[in-house]
């Protein structure tokens, strides 16, 4: 009876251990899970902190990013206005300009009407101020005649009583160049004014023959045959060109060297007087 209240008390001694041990190890494994648990919290709140960490660094670069943006708009915005106050000015000076030009075309339009509306008067030309005008000119040499020409000129002596000396045959040959100018002498011109017909008459004297010159650097002497008691001076070179001048203006008016210089007369002093300020109100007539 002893023995088994023995093992009765030794069992519920076992019991008591065994349960404390239970309770020992619920303990542990409870204060385990805890930490587990405390753990994987604090490894989430880290995981979680380092996430925000890394979202707040790209945060502050976009920020950084879009502030630097934001100083270069505004930069920009600063040079616009700028830009936009010189517009502004250059626009109101133009305006100011424009509105001067308005105030002078206003003016001169006014100016117009004004001399639009005086009564033309016609204008008068004189005589006189024809007169003075051509005979500022005097000679007025139209034409030109150039020629070349050669001649044998053939001279003898003779006696009192009119007989041929013997051995004094004189011969020469000479070529020669020269120019003839042919024109009118202004100053014989005649001018009639009549203002009741509005017309101007222009008289035109004769052409003539103003120059004939032969330079002495083209006279070249061909042949030269002197007779025994007569010899060939400079006088006789002299008489030569003289004659040879005479011939040389008849053939240039048989050629019709006048009427061509009285013809081109005509034309240059019509020009001449329709160039004069008022010449289209009046009828003019060259003669």
């Amino acid at each position: 009876m002893v023995g088994n209240l023995d093992f009765l008390e030794k069992i519920k001694n076992t019991m008591k251990k065994a349960v404390k041990s239970i309770k020992s190890n619920v303990l542990l494994f409870i204060l385990t899970i805890s930490l587990i648990f405390a753990l994987a919290s604090t490894l989430k709140q880290y995981s979680e902190k380092k996430d925000l960490k890394t979202s707040l660094s790209s945060v502050t670069e976009q920020l950084e990013d879009k502030t630097a943006k934001l100083m270069s708009v505004t930069e920009e915005l600063t040079a616009s206005k700028d830009e936009v106050k010189l517009l502004e000015d250059t626009t109101a000076a133009l305006r100011r300009q424009v509105t001067g030009l308005n105030a002078t075309m206003d003016d001169l339009k006014g100016q117009l009407e004004n001399l639009l509306n005086i009564e033309d008067t016609p204008i008068v030309i004189t005589r006189t101020q024809l007169q003075e005008q051509i005979n500022s000119i005097k000679e007025l040499a139209t034409v030109k005649y150039i020629y070349t020409n050669s001649n044998r000129k053939e001279d003898e002596k003779t006696w009192l009583w009119g007989w041929t000396m013997p051995f004094s045959d004189t011969s020469l040959l000479v070529t020669y160049d020269g120019t003839i100018k042919v024109g009118i002498d202004l100053s014989d011109v005649k001018i009639d004014v009549d203002e009741t017909k509005r017309t101007i008459t222009v008289t035109l004297p004769k052409s003539k023959i103003l120059d004939n010159y032969i330079p002495q650097e083209t006279i070249n002497v061909l042949e030269v045959r002197e007779g025994l008691f007569n010899k060939v001076t400079f006088d006789d070179y002299n008489q030569f060109i003289v004659e040879e001048k005479q011939v040389m203006e008849e053939k240039a008016i048989e050629r019709g060297i006048l009427t061509d210089a009285h013809n081109e007369a005509k034309s240059i002093v019509e020009a001449f007087l329709k160039s004069i300020p008022g010449m289209d109100t009046y009828k003019l007539v060259i003669k």
